[in-house]
């Protein structure tokens, strides 16, 4: 990253940190990609923190269907509603009062498959996000980048350079009790129906996995270093979200 770009990330940052919704922002994960990762919707009164590798496009494509009734075709579409979202940096102090009363909700996701699922489909895969970790290494991005050696990028500092990595309670960053409602993945069959239905009276599931077919399966059984390593990087998201070492 040159140096004109780090000062605009910088000025960028600290022109969010003065906007109301961050007033008491006090997470390592920077406001910019946090911020990008809030979805604010005036219409269905909801404020949804998408945590990337937590069934973020399935819970996006259900909300879609059923505030709207039309079904997303393609991952073009899902892009498109995201992208729709209002952000937490637009959100004005005179707003505030109103925007505190929409339902806030997230799902969430153990530790040790989320980041097992991070590193097969951004690293493994060679997908744009890899790039981040081979420069690490002093490596060209087409070269074969391990899971241990993935570890270490994180514990060099990795885990806050990407949101599909970052600790999760970073990027829901009010305070968990705070929100009306959290969901886990492991339950999603449970609790984005009921999402659903406290926001539009209605329990449709899109279920959007455009991995489950389309990729070779990779297994990684993970061994008791490397979930010690995984637990020290995510202690705040095992403890917070209730899941156990």
């Amino acid at each position: 990253m040159t140096f004109v770009r780090k000062m605009l990330i910088s000025v960028r940052n600290f022109f969010i940190k003065q906007k109301p919704f961050f007033s008491g922002y006090n997470k390592k994960f920077p406001v910019n990609m946090a911020n990008s990762r809030c979805a604010i919707s005036h219409s269905g009164k909801f404020i949804y923190f998408r945590i990337p590798k937590s069934a973020n496009s399935t819970v996006v494509a259900s909300l879609s269907y059923a505030e709207t009734g039309v079904l997303p075709s393609e991952q073009a579409d899902i892009r498109k509603i995201k992208k729709s979202y209002s952000l937490p940096s637009t959100v004005s102090r005179s707003d505030m009062g109103s925007v505190n009363d929409y339902y806030k909700f997230s799902i969430v996701r153990n530790p040790y498959t989320r980041i097992v699922s991070a590193y097969v489909d951004k690293v493994h895969r060679g997908k744009p996000e890899k790039a981040k970790v081979a420069r690490y290494f002093s490596r060209d991005v087409n070269e074969h980048i391990s899971f241990d050696e993935f570890l270490s990028y994180l514990e060099s500092g990795g885990i806050y350079e990407d949101a599909h990595w970052a600790p999760q309670t970073d990027l829901i960053f009010i305070p968990i009790e705070e929100l009306d409602y959290l969901g886990k993945i492991e339950t999603i069959g449970r609790d984005l129906p009921f999402i659903l239905n406290e926001l539009f009276k209605k329990s449709d599931i899109v279920d959007w996995r455009p991995h489950a077919s389309s990729h070779e399966k990779v297994k990684i059984e993970l061994d008791s270093n490397q979930k010690k390593k995984i637990y020290a990087l995510y202690k705040n998201d095992f403890i917070s979200l209730g899941y156990d070492c």
